[in-house]
C-alpha cells in the first residue's frame, strides 16, 4: 500500500532531489534535508540519483525506552533486520540486547533485509525503517574511487544545480580537477553534452576515472595534465569542479598558491560569457582571491555540508573581454 516515504538529499540539496522526484512522478514537499513522498514504489524511489538515502517512517516523538519502540515497531517487523541508534549517549549495547528481546522477528546485524532506524532526541526518538533488499543500481561507473571522491549522490546534485545556471544547449564542461569524474558523470546523465573533459595530474585518479566511463559507457574524455598548463580550445561553456580542500589533498598554504594561479588562468579555460561552478571548504581564500580578479564575477555562493566539513559552492561568470579592460581601469 502507498506510505509515507522521506528521501534524503545532500544537505543543502532538498530542492534538486524534489526536481528529479517529480520527473520521476514521485511529487513531494521538502522538510529539512528530505523530500517527503508517498508511494508503493520503492524501486522507483532508488532512481533518484541526487538521493543519499530513503526512510520509511515508523513514529515519531515515541519514549526513549525499549518497551515503547518495541510496542510502535513490534508490527513492522517480519524479517531479518539489525538495530541502528543515533543520538543516543548512554549504554548503547545493553539497550540494543533489551530492545531485541522485546521485538518480532531475528536481529542479525551482520546479514539482515532492513535497519531498525532510532533517532534519539534527548527522552524522546524517531523510528524509521531502511531497507537493504532493494538493489542500487543507480552508479553502474563507480568501479573505482579516491580517497577525496565525492559521494555520487552530492556529485548529481551537484550537477543538477550546475545545469540550472547555463543556457547553453549541449555545452562543452571541464572539470579540471576531475578525480574519478563523479561530476562528469553526474552532469552526463541529465543533459545531452558537446563534450565532456576530465583533467588531473594524478595518474592513478586519471586510470580510475577512464575505468568508471568504460563501465559506464560514458562520453567523457580523461587527459592526465597539470591544468595550469592546459587551455580548451574554443573555451568550455561550464567548469564544474570538486577543488582540493586542503585537508585530504594538499594544505591550505598549498591552496593560496594554487587558487590563486588557477583562477587567473580560467580566462583560458572559459569561453566569454562562461561560467565556473566550484565547490570547495576553502571558502574565504577563493571568495578573496575572485574579487580581486578584474574578469572574474561571483555572481552568487551557497553553502553546503559533507564529510563533517561546511563547503561552499561559488557560481563564477567569466566577464567578456572589454568589461574586464574596463574594471581594470576603474581600479588604476
Amino acid at each position: 500500500a502507498p506510505r509515507e516515504v522521506l528521501c534524503f538529499a545532500p544537505h543543502g540539496f532538498a530542492e534538486e532531489l524534489k526536481a528529479e522526484l517529480k520527473t520521476l512522478g514521485l511529487f513531494g514537499e521538502v522538510k529539512g534535508d528530505a523530500v517527503r513522498v508517498v508511494t508503493d514504489d520503492m524501486q522507483r524511489v532508488y532512481r533518484a540519483n541526487c538521493m543519499t538515502e530513503a526512510l520509511l517512517p515508523i513514529a515519531y516523538d515515541v519514549p526513549m525506552e525499549p518497551k515503547a519502540i518495541a510496542a510502535a515497531a513490534k508490527t513492522c517487523i517480519g524479517t531479518s533486520y539489525r538495530i541502528e541508534i543515533r543520538g543516543y549517549l548512554r549504554d548503547r549495547s545493553g539497550f540494543i540486547e533489551k530492545l531485541k528481546g522485546l521485538l518480532d522477528g531475528h536481529n542479525n546485524p551482520s546479514a539482515y533485509d532492513c535497519e531498525l532506524r532510532i533517532e534519539a532526541r534527548n527522552d524522546v526518538c524517531d523510528l524509521y525503517w531502511k531497507l537493504w533488499n532493494v538493489k542500487d543500481r543507480r552508479y553502474p561507473w563507480r568501479k573505482g574511487t579516491l580517497p577525496a571522491s565525492m559521494h555520487p549522490a552530492l556529485a548529481y546534485a551537484l550537477s543538477r544545480y550546475a545545469l540550472s545556471l547555463i543556457k547553453t544547449a549541449r555545452p562543452y564542461v571541464l572539470d579540471p580537477f576531475c578525480g574519478s569524474g563523479s561530476l562528469l558523470f553526474g552532469f552526463e546523465a541529465q543533459t545531452a553534452c558537446r563534450r565532456l573533459f576530465g583533467i588531473d595530474k594524478s595518474g592513478s585518479a586519471i586510470a580510475i576515472a577512464r575505468e568508471n566511463a568504460k563501465a559506464g559507457g560514458s562520453a567523457a574524455q580523461f587527459l592526465c595534465r597539470d591544468i595550469l598548463r592546459f587551455e580548451a580550445k574554443n573555451g568550455a561553456d561550464l567548469v564544474l569542479s570538486n577543488l582540493p580542500f586542503g585537508t585530504r589533498v594538499g594544505s591550505h598554504r598549498e591552496n593560496e598558491t594554487l587558487y590563486a594561479r588557477f583562477l587567473k588562468h580560467l580566462k583560458y579555460l572559459l569561453n566569454d560569457g562562461g561560467v565556473a561552478v566550484l565547490y570547495t571548504a576553502d571558502a574565504k581564500l577563493l571568495e578573496r582571491l575572485i574579487r580581486e580578479n578584474a574578469f572574474l564575477k561571483l555572481r552568487e555562493k551557497r553553502r553546503t555540508a559533507a564529510g563533517g566539513l561546511s563547503p561552499w559552492i561559488f557560481v563564477i561568470d567569466k566577464l567578456p573581454a572589454g568589461s574586464y579592460n574596463d574594471r581594470n581601469k576603474e581600479r588604476e
